[in-house]
């Protein structure tokens, strides 16, 4: 039997890669779409993948033996973390570069044994039990400017001219007007006492109330209450993330995005699509895309730089 490994990587479409981007910095939208640049992830976002396949694969298998199914289709947790560690570093070594997963693997398989952990413990001891309901569970919806309405018409004929490598189709896309397409991923979800709740997996040192606060603001949060609210209504609980910390800690917070950012999600969304459309029309140089230049955008929370920092320093 061949094993499942869980992608659980980018929507396609989503938040941190098209609509929260362009709008953070369009130049980094273009070096990686327009001019092929990948750059090297930093070790936190390597950490935080590694933790995020190995509870995407322990969710996978709890989901599989609450419905009677098998849960040896999926590879273990631990399985899951280090053949992608193995793969990464394959791929970086193709491109001429060092590899950078590995040396993680120690850490991050901790941290997640301690989560596994912890919902064992809380299944002995408080009968903790949630249904989990989608693991790594894409949503597509459509946005115009008063937020998700249906799609369409011509829905699968605009998603085509998005897939395509061709920014003539792209910019084809654009010049059909709103709604604009969407998309996010749910780490899991879990149905508890009859209501749906959305998990997002988060990784670190600390998980504070400034942290936390932040997160009420984000995009990406704002995006998957948009999707649950039309997916569950009145039987929707609510987002929570689950701070899984290198420290040993794990922990939950309820998230909710303030009404004036839910209200105006959609909006942003269509704003950053204007964004690009205008920058493709134009046929602007994909050097030459609008640059953040901000110490806080172009030093990360992540990492200690953007992987194109060298590219916007010193130009092609």
């Amino acid at each position: 039997m061949n094993k499942i490994l869980i992608n659980a990587g980018s929507s396609g479409r989503g938040w941190s890669f098209r609509a929260g981007l362009v709008g953070l910095c369009a130049q980094e939208w273009a070096y990686r779409q327009l001019l092929g640049g990948e750059g090297k992830p930093s070790p936190p976002l390597i950490k935080g993948s590694l933790v995020h396949i190995g509870c995407a694969h322990h969710n996978a298998r709890l989901q599989a033996m609450q419905n009677g199914w098998d849960a040896e289709r999926y590879y273990s947790p631990v399985e899951a973390l280090e053949l992608l560690a193995d793969e990464e570093d394959l791929k970086l070594r193709d491109r001429g570069m060092r590899p950078a997963w590995a040396e993680h693997v120690p850490i991050a398989t901790k941290a997640l044994m301690r989560k596994m952990e912890e919902d064992d413990k809380r299944r002995l001891t408080q009968g903790w039990s949630p249904e989990i309901v989608a693991v790594e569970h894409r949503m597509v919806g459509w946005f115009d400017e008063t937020g998700m309405v249906d799609a369409p018409a011509n829905a699968a004929e605009r998603l085509a001219l998005l897939e395509s490598s061709d920014p003539a189709d792209w910019l084809a896309y654009w010049r059909q007007g709103a709604p604009y397409v969407h998309t996010a991923r749910a780490d899991w979800i879990e149905r508890r006492n009859g209501f749906y709740y959305v998990v997002d997996a988060k990784t670190g040192y600390k998980a504070d109330a400034v942290k936390t606060s932040g997160y009420q603001m984000s995009g990406q949060f704002a995006g998957l209450d948009a999707f649950a609210r039309a997916a569950y209504g009145d039987l929707y609980g609510g987002i929570e993330i689950e701070f899984i910390l290198f420290t040993g800690k794990v922990t939950r917070v309820p998230i909710l995005a303030p009404p004036w950012i839910r209200a105006n999600f959609g909006q942003t969304v269509v704003d950053s699509e204007n964004r690009l459309g205008r920058l493709l029309e134009e046929g602007r140089d994909p050097w030459r895309f609008p640059k953040s230049m901000s110490e806080q955008t172009c030093i990360r929370r992540y990492g200690p730089r953007c992987p194109f920092f060298e590219k916007c320093a010193h130009g092609p």
